[in-house]
Order: structure tokens, then C-alpha cells, then sequence
């Protein structure tokens, strides 16, 4: 019996099956899935019947291609699911424990598609215990400065960094950061120097731990908000993705060098939760980081 994914339709169910994810997998981009002919009907039988097949195909592609970053290939998995017929979209799950959370499709006891990540997560004690002694001594080095007039002189990390995260890689209450100075004005010096000593790319190395990504740049989100109690909340999304390498021999020298050595990673990807009381310390906090493999996603047929 042939597998298949079943897509909404309007006034009929229309699938994508086995073969059709085997020309997929063999595609050499997202607009060109399929043959002319293939792609002209995708565009036609929508006129006819509503579906999404077109769009549906382009999601498999997302989650199959290795140059699509581990991120998008979990926002098509969901996007996939979505779309798909109501009683199918049961085929769609989410499989998790300690170590791993994996994306499945799966058609009559077949997985058609399989997407692995490693996780690693950290909580409140863990990280109390990584930081809570530096952000005192933050606290103690600032202090000093202030005294001798030297408020603005503290040397740190996150100082450094800002210039390579840009400003628009933080946000306040929803609102995209454009001052420095109107962001530090809004917090603290008790929060500042948490601010210092949490938000850096130091503090991400050191929640990934001893997994590595070669990929040459990075993406990070930082964005801070106030609670109801006035306590500052603090959410930090970092991520490294292999697929981000444009030019395509250095692509494919990075991912041998992955394939070789288990140590390394084709992504990374990091979301750490820091809620502050009003004294700037640790109240909770926990992180979670996604790694994965060149060879994410296992095609079953």
C-alpha cells in the first residue's frame, strides 16, 4: 500500500505520496519541486478545488533540503500540519524525552519523514549556581566605579557585544530597542549589572556547553519585559545553522567536517528564560538547547 500526505481541500482531498517526496528529496530548490508540467498543475488545481498542494510541496522540500536551517525545517513541520486534511493531521507528532524531540510524519505505521534534535536543558539551581557570584561581583566592580565618578567606564562583555548584535536585536515591552541609552535609563544599576553578566555571547557558550557549530555568524534575539510585579523578565534566543553558509564549497567542507567528528553540530540553537527580583539576582530561570546533525530528516517509504 502506497503512503501518502493528504492535503485540504475545498471539495476533495488531493496527496502527496511516496513518490512524490522521492522527487521532492531530489529537488535542487523550493520553487522548482516537480517537473513544468507538475508545478503548472499545482498552480491550476488550487483555481479548481482550494488546496494547498503547491504550497505543501514546498514545506516537504523545506524540511528534506540540508540547506534549509533546523528552524525552518520545525516551522514547516508545523506549517505542514496545519494544512493537512483534519483526521490526518493526527500523522503529525511530537515525540519528546530528557535527551531528544523529534518531528515525525507518519502514514499507516510508515514514517514518511523524521526530523531529531538533542535537547539539553538547564533550570533555576543550575544556572543560579553559574552566575549568581559573577553578577555580585558585577554588582561590587560597578559600585566602586560609581564612586570614583566613573560610571560609565565599567568594562564588559555585553559592551563589546552590542556592536555585533545591533541594536534592533533587543526589545523592551514588544518595542524594538533604538538607544542605548534609553534601554539602560529603564533598568536598575542593580538589573544592569545582571544585564551585563547575563546577556552576552559568553553566556550562551556556557548553556550549549561542549557542543560546536562552525557556522560563521549567528542570530540573537534578546527581549526584556516588566511583569505585573515590576520584575524584569528576560528572554534570549541564540542560534548557529549551518545552512546560513552561502558559498556552497565551504558548505560542503563544514559538513564533512560535521559528518566526521560527533562533537559537531549542522545547528544550535539556544532559548534561555531569566526572571530578576527587584534586587537584580537570579529569581528562575531555565534554558533549552537544540542541536542537531548534518542528517536530520530520515525519509521512510
Amino acid at each position: 500500500m502506497v503512503s501518502s500526505i493528504s492535503i485540504t481541500g475545498s471539495r476533495f482531498n488531493t496527496e502527496i505520496n511516496t513518490s512524490d517526496i522521492r522527487n521532492i528529496a531530489k529537488s535542487t530548490d523550493r520553487d522548482h519541486v516537480g517537473s513544468s508540467a507538475s508545478r503548472l498543475w499545482d498552480k491550476m488545481v488550487d483555481w479548481f478545488c482550494g488546496t494547498d498542494r503547491a504550497e505543501a510541496k514546498k514545506l516537504v522540500f523545506d524540511m528534506v533540503s540540508p540547506r534549509s536551517q533546523t528552524s525552518r525545517k520545525v516551522d514547516a513541520f508545523m506549517q505542514l500540519s496545519e494544512i493537512a486534511t483534519g483526521g490526518i493531521r493526527n500523522n503529525f507528532t511530537v515525540h519528546e524525552d530528557a535527551l531528544s524531540k523529534s518531528y515525525r510524519i507518519s502514514d499507516q505505521g510508515n514514517v514518511l519523514l523524521e526530523l531529531n534534535l538533542e535537547t539539553d536543558e538547564k533550570y533555576t539551581n543550575e544556572i543560579k549556581s553559574a552566575f549568581s557570584e559573577e553578577i555580585s561581583k558585577t554588582k561590587s566592580d560597578m559600585a566602586s566605579l560609581t564612586e570614583k565618578g566613573l560610571k560609565n567606564a565599567f568594562p564588559n562583555q555585553f559592551n563589546a557585544d552590542l556592536p555585533r548584535f545591533g541594536l534592533n536585536a533587543f526589545s523592551f515591552d514588544g518595542e524594538t530597542v533604538t538607544s542605548r541609552d534609553e534601554f539602560f535609563n529603564k533598568l536598575s544599576v542593580e538589573e544592569q549589572a545582571s544585564v551585563f553578566t547575563l546577556c552576552h555571547q559568553g553566556v550562551f557558550a556556557e548553556l550549549i556547553g561542549q557542543k560546536i557549530c562552525f557556522a560563521p555568524s549567528n542570530d540573537i534575539e534578546i527581549a526584556f519585559s516588566r511583569n505585573d510585579s515590576g520584575e524584569l523578565e528576560i528572554t534570549a534566543y541564540f542560534e548557529k545553522d549551518l545552512a546560513k553558509v552561502e558559498d556552497e564549497t565551504e558548505y560542503q567542507i563544514l559538513c564533512q567536517q560535521t559528518d566526521s567528528d560527533p562533537a559537531l553540530k549542522h545547528s544550535i540553537s539556544l532559548k534561555a528564560e531569566f526572571l530578576l527580583d527587584k534586587e537584580g539576582a537570579i529569581k528562575e530561570a531555565n534554558s533549552t538547547c537544540y542541536s542537531a546533525t548534518a542528517h536530520m530528516v530520515k525519509i521512510g517509504i
